[in-house]
């Protein structure tokens, strides 16, 4: 936030004294300037973590989103309709993290992974057009029982093995859950993965 001597207090009450004074487009200038190659580069490294494939530059399309947002949040404050912000830098990270656990969560198993990405590990024979076409089928299951699993279920099973992280990491810094959920959750999607591909004579 800028200072502005005029306005005396917390930066939330700046912020707030800024927007009642000066309106929404003057107050989100400000508070754009001063936030967002921060919330762009936190989303982008949240991003590139996940087990989605995105573009290099989908940070910042997921910023203006979340901008979009606080300019309505600041209509509602102007009109009395919501309450002021305490602490903008805090509420603006939540909003952030809030959208990008929206967006992976609608990840299906198409922009999870591509199916070059499995074909190693489900087999070692990929020049015999039998076992290829095997493997496609295989993976082509894979990616459907993926898409129509619960997306917390799905994030975590792909969290853990795809991208090696622990249950911890997974529960803190992506669903803000407890690890113990986030475990639960993880053998609840790999009971389910396992369970649907037995029942497909995929797996014995």
């Amino acid at each position: 936030m800028m200072d502005y001597p005029q306005y005396k207090g917390s930066s939330g009450k700046i912020l707030t004294v800024k927007l009642q004074i000066e309106g929404v487009e003057p107050a989100l200038n400000d508070f754009h300037g001063s936030q967002n190659t921060t919330l762009v580069k936190t989303l982008q490294r949240k991003l590139k973590s996940s087990p989605c494939r995105y573009p290099e530059d989908h940070g910042e399309d997921l910023a203006q989103i979340v901008w979009m947002s606080v300019k309505r949040n600041f209509e509602k404050i102007r009109d009395g309709k919501s309450d002021p912000i305490i602490s903008p830098e805090p509420w603006l990270k939540t909003i952030g993290h809030n959208l990008f656990l929206n967006h992976i969560k609608k990840c299906d198993g198409r922009n999870i992974i591509y199916l070059e990405d499995f074909e190693s590990e489900l087999s070692s024979d990929r020049t015999n057009p039998e076992t290829a076409a095997q493997t496609k089928e295989h993976l082509e299951i894979v990616y459907k029982i993926l898409g129509e699993m619960d997306p917390e279920m799905r994030i975590i099973l792909l969290l853990h093995l795809r991208e090696g992280f622990t249950h911890n990491e997974i529960a803190k810094k992506f669903l803000e859950i407890t690890e113990v959920n986030a475990r639960k959750k993880y053998s609840l999607a790999l009971r389910e993965l396992k369970g649907r591909l037995k029942i497909g004579g995929y797996v014995q």
